[in-house]
């Protein structure tokens, strides 16, 4: 069991929240600037760096991923389905919806897209793709080949740049995932295994927010619930704000901040988010927001239930974006 405190932060016990934290800010830092990955339109991608396998750095971020998924952090959705196929397995994985990520490989291959049987031939011979057809092992002469082939053509250029060229990545990859057995384990679950890897394209709304959470009102009829469900009215609408872009953060930082998680694992929630509601106020009160990421609950004080649309979205920005992390780690 991962237990974690935050150096700088109070003593707490981690029921989630620290651990959690400290899993997402370890896979932003192995995606976004580790230099491990390069990004692509559908997801991130290994790089061919023989410093990066001597030192074990992929065999490391593999092991971060399965514990990070084992624990129930959030899952390292957003690698390349092609990484995903050939880390389940698949010795070709699908290259049809696809591009190479090289700038000269993906402008090749959008030529021979557009190629014609009078260009073809002239195509084929340019030093460029005398050079890239080699590297693909493509031996047919120039003359030989025909608009036919190219569909086979593109998917040997594909193969290459997104998955052969960075063979050794994905190997020391696969040998960090099977820790604890894990990628054995969803191997017999190969839908799961995309689901917990591939770049997600599931989109985070305010509905979906609003559907997940559980709020803790008081009893029906009383004057105290009538001005939990005002805060409740407003928060709600101040999510629809968010997600058309209008305010200062983010559905994803909302989520983070009382959840430390930015968005809903594939596995489903740990625990219910919830909404919970501070005892009563004193007159001219400004508290803002508190969020317990240990219990996924966050607290709205009954005050704002008198803020005025701008003062709403100030206060809940000001909570968010002055308590984003715990600390250093």
């Amino acid at each position: 069991m991962v237990k974690v405190k935050f150096i700088g932060e109070e003593d707490t016990l981690d029921f989630g929240g620290p651990k959690n934290e400290m899993f997402r800010m370890a896979l932003q830092g192995i995606f976004e600037t580790s230099g491990l990955f390069e990004p692509s339109p559908h997801g991130y991608l290994p790089i061919s760096s023989p410093i990066a396998i001597v030192n074990g750095d992929f065999e490391m971020a593999g092991k971060a991923m399965a514990m990070s998924i084992v624990h129930l952090g959030p899952a390292p959705s957003c690698l390349h389905p092609a990484i995903v196929s050939a880390l389940c397995g698949e010795d070709i994985p699908d290259m049809s919806g696809f591009h190479p990520v090289d700038r000269e490989a993906a402008a090749f291959v959008t030529k021979l897209e557009s190629a014609t049987e009078g260009s073809l031939k002239d195509i084929l011979e340019s030093d460029e793709g005398l050079n890239i057809t080699s590297m693909a092992g493509w031996h047919k002469t120039a003359g030989s080949t025909t608009l036919a082939d190219i569909p086979t053509l593109r998917k040997a250029l594909c193969l290459q740049d997104l998955v052969i060229s960075r063979k050794a990545a994905i190997e020391h990859l696969k040998q960090g995932l099977d820790l604890l057995g894990l990628r054995k384990a969803l191997e017999a679950e190969p839908q799961l295994l995309a689901e917990l890897l591939c770049k997600s394209t599931k989109k985070t709304t305010a509905t979906n927010i609003i559907d997940m959470m559980v709020c803790k009102f008081s009893a029906e009829g009383s004057s105290r619930k009538n001005v939990q469900k005002d805060v409740f009215d407003k928060l709600c609408s101040w999510m629809d704000d968010v997600e058309s872009g209008s305010t200062r953060v983010t559905l994803g930082e909302f989520l983070q901040f009382f959840t430390a998680l930015d968005a809903e694992p594939p596995t489903g929630w740990p625990m219910e988010p919830m909404v919970a509601f501070a005892a009563e106020c004193p007159v001219g009160c400004r508290c803002l927001p508190v969020a317990n990421t240990c219990s996924f609950c966050l607290t709205l004080p009954l005050h704002m239930a008198n803020l005025s649309s701008d003062e709403f979205s100030n206060a809940m920005e000001e909570s968010i974006i002055s308590g984003k992390c715990f600390g250093r780690a």
